[in-house]
């Protein structure tokens, strides 16, 4: 009865803020204000293929509100809040029998710091925005929806979310600079902002080169992290380069080059990473070892056969220079090969290879992609390249967007996945890991 209360809540919440949300509407002008949101329902359901494993599943639902001022000598202040809660009454933690684990991916709709929190209030967006023509600065809580290791990745119930200042500035239409420094973080799966000493190690920490257990939570000290971005249009080309820099963690230099040509594009990415932490602190707990200096090269090739029909092929590989590391309480990588459920994080001496075709119909408005990618290089118990010690795979991602043309505002999202491992598949091993089918169905209302 409770969830049903809740559920009838968010319902009439929803529906109260888009009837005044028409009203604001008719009333601004050229700029966007006023009240908007998201009401979202996530159902995920876990099957592990291994014969006598447990599955597992969830449906969760959240609002999120929004409230962006009035815009005064081109300054603005914009708020946005979440609740999310459990619709559903499976039990997550009933415990499998033959690894004595139980559900992963379904806490992560949830607090994955705390198994029984399913009432989850966020304050994700507070800043303080100035907007003209050339410069774009904002100072609080917001989302940084587009570099390459920083950015939303909002495939769960909520995004990442930063705190601190970022900058852009729009030299001319060729040129654009931004810089950005971040002291917090609002860790997609949890219910808290930390700051960069406290995010760092709230997940899993994986195994060193040597083959300890890392153990870098409570070692790390971090004042935050700086973030400068070089972007340079012209034409059919794109050219984007980037400065990460996580104080006394690690910094990664990172540039793009993306072309294009009549129905033909191309991209070509390379990232080289370098340790700063600290090398007194004892290897066990160091998050980055002064050897690990990662590379990653990564390409892609796009044709487009219509305006409806388009294949890709994309190839990255991670050189045997060292892992490429970057805090999964932060974000997560972009390279051309990384999918949902397929990243290079944690990987060395890795090549990818990623083959999707999209088709997009025109009535109704759906939008069908597929994503099959290969993994090769990763060895069982070669911890100087695997951080988080997985197998070579192979995975495929089916996804269907629905955008519901009579009710503007709704969308439909619906992505199975199923992956599975080339060498070993031990119980162990694969289980909420790999040789798993996974659906997630996801209803959108914005308003």
């Amino acid at each position: 009865m409770k969830k049903l209360l809740h559920f009838i809540l968010f319902g009439l919440i929803s529906t109260c803020f888009a009837i005044a949300q028409e009203d604001v509407e008719q009333s601004k002008s050229s700029t966007e204000i006023g009240v908007a949101g998201e009401l979202r329902n996530f159902y995920m359901h876990t099957q592990n293929l291994a014969s006598g494993l447990e599955d597992y599943q969830t449906n969760a639902t959240s609002l999120l509100l929004n409230y962006n001022s009035p815009i005064y000598n081109s300054f603005s202040f914009h708020l946005g809040s979440r609740y999310i809660t459990r619709l559903d009454d499976f039990d997550l933690n009933k415990i499998d029998q033959l690894t004595q684990k139980s559900a992963k991916w379904e806490y992560e709709l949830y607090n994955v710091l705390d198994r029984n929190d399913f009432s989850i209030l966020t304050l994700d967006e507070f800043y303080l925005q100035f907007k003209n023509e050339k410069l774009n600065a904002k100072v609080g809580n917001f989302y940084s929806k587009h570099t390459p290791f920083f950015n939303q990745s909002d495939g769960r119930m909520r995004p990442f979310a930063y705190r601190g200042l970022c900058t852009v500035y729009k030299h001319n239409n060729k040129h654009k600079f931004e810089f950005a420094w971040l002291t917090h973080t609002l860790v997609r799966s949890t219910a808290n902002w930390y700051n960069f000493s406290e995010a760092i190690g709230l997940f899993p920490q994986g195994i060193q080169p040597n083959g300890e257990v890392a153990a870098y939570a409570n070692y790390i000290r971090s004042n935050g992290a700086g973030i400068f971005n070089y972007s340079f249009s012209k034409k059919q080309i794109q050219f984007d380069f980037y400065q990460f820099y996580i104080d006394q963690v690690i910094g990664i230099s990172f540039a793009e080059i993306q072309y294009e040509l009549g129905k033909w594009s191309s991209g070509l990415q390379y990232a080289y990473q370098i340790p700063l932490q600290d090398e007194h602190i004892p290897y066990q707990n160091r998050y980055i070892q002064p050897n690990e200096n990662a590379q990653v090269l990564s390409s892609k090739l796009k044709y487009a056969y219509s305006n409806q029909l388009r294949f890709s092929a994309a190839y990255s590989y991670a050189f045997a220079s060292g892992r490429m590391l970057f805090p999964k309480e932060l974000g997560r990588d972009w390279f051309y090969t990384s999918i949902a459920r397929a990243r290079m994080e944690g990987l060395g001496d890795t090549h990818a290879i990623l083959f999707t075709g999209n088709y997009l119909f025109i009535k109704p408005a759906i939008n069908l992609n597929f994503q099959f990618i290969q993994m090769y290089g990763p060895k069982q118990n070669d911890f100087r390249f695997n951080k988080y010690n997985i197998d070579e795979f192979w995975q495929l991602n089916t996804k269907l967007t629905y955008q519901i043309d009579f009710l503007k505002g709704l969308e439909f999202d619906a992505l199975f996945i199923i992956k599975e491992n080339f060498n070993s598949n031990a119980v162990d091993f694969v289980f909420n890991r790999s040789n798993f089918a996974q659906l997630n169905f996801i209803t959108k209302l914005y308003f």
